[in-house]
């Protein structure tokens, strides 16, 4: 017998029957295995989260009976973790703070592209699709720190750790690590010589230093380095999900921060591509 491929689940919810059969048509035409539910307010929207494994959900702020962030807000209280993109006319400042702090991925106005559809379903695969992650710092408590803030990314990330650079080195040579946050001072091999060791054995690895240095000259010292990029430390779960995207090449969320990157020798042809490209499906929502 072949192997059961496992189904998507999308969650629709909007009180417009219109608005909710355009989203379905063209979900069904980028990909015709998705299995969608639709809700037509609130409280239905809050039950769908609640009773189904969603693994997304494209959710109007403005529904009668419940609004679309009154029931985001019951289904994370729950531990709901959905991949959720919030969906409203009109950009308000209010709800965008509100959907920073019950975790929506982004917040988009209407009406946007079909193209745009097709790329968050592609980004909610990417982002939940599980990524090794090393933390190297030799505070204990720092590491539980950074750990913690992980575990609230976007992102499915399956973290370990080192206490040294040297240790580092020796995880790397039997574990192939896609992403590395590497501190700065440490006794021994500091993060600037973990890396660079580093990068012999894991070519491909992303590594990013931390510090709670952030002058020009550590920045400098990072990029000349050939590390992907930098972050200060304290850091939190908004500053993680924006480096993870410029470094796997999605284009950050609107409600996102901006992070410090640098310009990598190699970028792939379609990241480029989907970077610069126009919207030229209209998709009127």
């Amino acid at each position: 017998m072949g192997t059961m491929v496992a189904l998507r689940k999308i969650l629709v919810a909007d009180d417009s029957s219109t608005v909710r059969t355009a989203f379905c048509q063209a979900i069904e035409q980028i990909d015709q295995t998705i299995e969608i539910i639709q809700a037509k307010d609130g409280v239905e929207t809050a039950a769908a989260l609640a009773n189904h494994v969603v693994d997304m959900a494209f959710i109007d702020v403005n529904m009668p009976g419940m609004s679309g962030i009154e029931a985001l807000e019951l289904a994370r209280k729950a531990g709901v973790d959905t991949f959720v993109v919030l969906m409203s006319g009109h950009f308000d400042p209010q709800l965008i703070s509100q959907a920073k702090r019950f975790h929506a991925y982004d917040y988009l106005k209407k009406p946007f592209q079909f193209d745009e559809i097709k790329r968050l379903l592609s980004y909610q695969q990417r982002i939940r699709h599980q990524k090794s992650l090393l933390v190297v710092d030799d505070s204990k408590v720092v590491r539980r720190v950074v750990f913690k803030v992980l575990n609230e990314s976007q992102f499915s990330l399956n973290s370990s750790e080192a206490d040294s650079g040297e240790q580092a080195i020796q995880l790397c040579r039997s574990i192939p690590y896609d992403i590395i946050f590497m501190d700065y001072h440490m006794p021994g091999f500091d993060g600037l010589r973990g890396a660079r060791e580093v990068m012999k054995i894991l070519p491909k690895a992303k590594i990013i230093l931390m510090s709670a240095d952030g002058s020009d000259q550590v920045i400098e010292k990072a990029r000349t380095n050939g590390l992907a990029g930098f972050m200060k430390k304290p850091f939190y779960p908004d500053d993680v999900d924006m480096i993870l995207h410029e470094i796997m090449g999605l284009k950050p969320p609107s409600i996102g921060k901006e992070a410090i990157l640098f310009p990598q020798k190699e970028v792939s042809a379609p990241a480029a591509k989907e970077a610069n490209a126009e919207d030229d499906d209209a998709f009127l929502i």
